[in-house]
């Protein structure tokens, strides 16, 4: 699903954009099935556990793989960025619901984004 031009000007002027309707009900349910084996798998919350475990996690749990491949999420970000995408590192950054609030000012969610040049 590609932005709009009105929706790709929002994110250059906010810096984030919501919501983006990429996933089925299904495929929600699939990664948050994931994220939970991967939990009990820990142990503990994964932003509670070791960095090592937050990051670059689609190389090693296929349904993130997956999701970083979507190809509604794949156009989203072509809308912003163009046809070049690298997903180079990936970070969980979750704010559990009903958490105490972080002070003002505080990033709860970084999405970094890069793209490549063809040489």
């Amino acid at each position: 699903m590609a932005l709009t031009p009105e929706q790709v000007a929002k994110f250059r002027y906010d810096g984030y954009l919501y919501p983006v309707p990429a996933l089925s009900p299904d495929q929600l349910a699939e990664c948050n099935a994931g994220l939970a084996r991967f939990e009990e798998w820990l142990g503990k919350p994964v932003n509670q556990d070791d960095w090592r475990w937050r990051s670059a996690a689609y190389v090693f749990l296929p349904w993130l793989d997956r999701l970083v491949r979507h190809p509604r999420i794949l156009d989203a970000v072509e809308s912003v960025i163009g046809p070049d995408i690298l997903v180079f590192t990936s970070t969980f950054f979750i704010k559990e619901a009903h958490a105490r609030p972080l002070p003002p000012g505080t990033r709860t969610r970084r999405i970094s984004v890069s793209s490549r040049t063809s040489m």
